[in-house]
């Protein structure tokens, strides 16, 4: 065998211009060629291989953005049959492309970029977590303005809400806000309510990586089990809980939408400590709301938090 000697870049050309897809039986190149800008960090490794390699077609662009929105229609056009690649410098360059490459993710177009704008995300995510995030407890001064509201009521939606509007920015805080809630949730809210602002206040921990969020569901859970058997057996009379024996997971009624709120916002369990979250899950007694419980933990793992606040019309 002939031993070819390449560099990174002639060899990554190479590479591309081998990549086939196949669909009914028809096989097509993958990458239909690169779009450019060139300057520090690309033009002396893969601008000299795009030269030399001749297969892997090269189109100049003027703005970073525009060719990657570029490639991103191109891809589109093509059923993600046929993609473009994108290069451009280090700095600037490799940011201006973050736009497009944020549609493409969205979207699910494949675009395949520079492996340069991924370590300026990394590095700008980084330090930006760096500079919000807030070590200096400021309870005190939230906590006199609490004292300062007339009732218990307004005094737990302040707690609720500041600790949600506050969340990672300052975890020190938030936990101190998150507690004084607890103590009052079972004096303002009614039974129902309870639980779902216990789920909502143990989803507030989950994001500042306290282990109180699972401390606070296990009774939540066994309260829900409670509530699912005592909805089965009275299947029927306010709400059809029960399909062909088994728990209807679209359920309306009370416990249906605890269930429901539940389920859409597992994720934060999830991307808490997944581990501990599956553990919290098989507590569901019931094998397909357990099963169900499980799903949306990975689910969550794959695709994020929901877009939906918690409690979105009180927030209003």
């Amino acid at each position: 065998m002939k031993i070819r000697r390449l560099t990174m870049a002639q060899a990554l050309t190479s590479f591309l211009t081998n990549q086939y897809v196949e669909r009914d039986g028809r096989e097509t190149a993958f990458f239909a060629g690169v779009w450019g800008i060139f300057g520090h960090g690309n033009v002396a490794g893969i601008g000299q291989a795009l030269q030399q390699d001749t297969a892997l077609r090269y189109y100049l662009a003027r703005n970073e953005q525009a060719m990657v929105h570029t490639a991103t229609a191109f891809a589109k056009m093509n059923n993600r049959l046929r993609a473009f690649a994108c290069t451009s410098s280090i700095g600037p360059g490799a940011t201006n492309m973050i736009t497009g490459a944020a549609t493409a993710t969205i979207n699910r177009i494949p675009v395949l970029l520079d492996k340069r704008v991924h370590a300026v995300i990394a590095d700008f995510l980084r330090f930006n977590n760096r500079e919000r995030i807030v070590n200096e407890d400021t309870s005190p001064e939230l906590f006199r303005d609490v004292e300062k509201l007339g009732n218990e009521n307004e005094k737990f939606n302040y707690l609720f809400y500041k600790a949600t509007e506050i969340g990672a920015k300052n975890p020190q805080t938030t936990v101190k806000l998150l507690d004084r809630a607890s103590e009052l949730l079972d004096k303002v809210m009614s039974e129902r309510r309870q639980v779902q602002y216990q789920i909502g206040i143990a989803m507030r921990y989950c994001e500042v990586k306290s282990d109180r969020c699972f401390t606070m569901m296990e009774p939540v859970i066994r309260e829900l089990n409670e509530l699912v058997s005592a909805a089965t057996k009275l299947n029927g009379f306010d709400n059809r809980y029960l399909r062909n024996g088994e728990w209807n997971m679209t359920a309306e009624g009370g416990v249906g939408s605890l269930l429901t709120m539940l389920a859409q916002n597992a994720v934060y369990f999830a991307l808490c400590d997944f581990e501990r979250a599956m553990v919290l899950s098989s507590r569901f007694e019931r094998r397909e709301i357990r099963m169900m419980a499980q799903l949306k933990l990975a689910q969550g793992v794959l695709y994020g938090p929901p877009k939906k606040p918690l409690f979105a019309n009180d927030e209003q």
